[in-house]
């Protein structure tokens, strides 16, 4: 489990820079859509780390 875990932080890592809310205060609309990904991306990474089962797939939607 946490090296599960760790993995996808690992991967978050990498996305964040990219997609961060904070990068589109110009343009609202994508800000939200970003803002609102990252919290299920962050809930979906808890789940993953919690005891099975695993959260269902879900799509998430970024702007970059």
């Amino acid at each position: 489990m946490a090296m599960r875990r760790a993995s996808l932080k690992r991967l978050a890592q990498r996305l964040w820079p990219s997609v961060h809310p904070d990068l589109f205060q110009r343009f609202p609309a994508q800000q939200a859509v970003n803002q609102r990904s990252m919290q299920e991306l962050n809930a979906l990474m808890d789940a993953a780390a919690s005891p099975p089962p695993l959260p269902p797939p879900c799509m998430l939607r970024f702007f970059i």
